[in-house]
C-alpha cells in the first residue's frame, strides 16, 4: 500500500510515457485513478509531452458510470450516482426503514455500519447466504473474517451475532431502496460493471 507522497502519480505517468515511446497508441490507453485531483494531476503531467485530449484518464467511478451509461439496459433506466457524503446522507434520512431493530445502534455507529456495507458490496458477498451460514452457526473463512473486522468496530452490549445478523437484513433493504429510488452509491458502481461484464 503506498501512502501519500510515495509517488504514484509519478509512476503512472512515466508508464504511461514509456507505453507511447514504445509503440502503443496513446488512444487505448486506460488511466484510472481514485480521486478527481489525481485523475486532473495526471493530465497536466501528461500533457508536457503527450496531446491527452482523446486520452481516457479518470476516476475509477466516473469509468464505471460512464460504461454503465453507454450500455443499452442502463439506458432504459435513469440512474442517480451516490457520493460518499450523499450515501451517508440518504442512510441516515432513511435510517427508520432500513434497520428497524436495529436503528438505535446504526445511528450511533452510523459511518461504520456504511463501511461494512460497501465492504460487502465491493467484495460481491451473497448476503443471503450469509445470512444462511449464520442461521446455521456455520461461517466459513472468507465470512469469519468479515464477522471478525464487524466485532473490531463495534462495541454492543447485545450479541454481536445478532447485531450482525440484523445488519446484513439492513443492508437487503437498503439495496431495495436504492433500486426503488433510481440511485446507485460508488460501491455499486462497481459491482453493475463487474456483473454487467461478467455476464455478457
Amino acid at each position: 500500500i503506498a501512502g501519500p507522497g510515495t509517488g504514484k502519480t509519478r509512476t503512472l505517468t512515466e508508464k504511461v510515457k514509456y507505453l507511447v515511446k514504445n509503440g502503443y497508441d496513446k488512444n487505448k490507453i486506460l488511466v484510472l485513478t481514485f480521486t478527481e485531483k489525481a485523475a486532473l494531476e495526471l493530465k497536466e503531467r501528461l500533457k508536457n509531452t503527450l496531446d491527452v485530449e482523446n486520452m481516457y484518464i479518470s476516476t475509477f467511478h466516473a469509468f464505471c458510470k460512464r460504461i454503465l451509461e453507454e450500455c443499452y439496459e442502463y439506458h432504459k433506466r435513469d440512474f442517480e450516482v451516490l457520493d460518499e457524503l450523499d450515501q451517508f446522507t440518504f442512510i441516515y434520512s432513511e435510517i427508520n426503514k432500513i434497520f428497524l431493530e436495529s436503528k438505535n445502534f446504526a445511528n450511533y455507529y452510523l459511518n461504520d455500519v456504511i463501511n461494512l456495507f460497501n465492504t460487502i458490496t465491493e467484495n460481491n458477498i451473497n448476503v443471503n447466504q450469509l445470512i444462511e451460514y449464520y442461521k446455521y452457526n456455520a461461517l466459513p473463512n472468507d465470512y469469519l473474517d468479515l464477522f471478525e473486522q464487524f466485532l473490531e468496530r463495534f462495541k454492543t452490549n447485545e450479541d454481536p451475532k445478532d447485531v450482525f445478523f440484523d445488519l446484513l437484513e439492513s443492508y437487503k433493504r437498503y439495496e431495495k431502496l436504492l433500486k426503488k429510488e433510481k440511485l446507485i452509491d460508488f460501491a455499486h458502481l462497481q459491482k453493475e460493471l463487474y456483473e454487467l461484464l461478467r455476464n455478457d
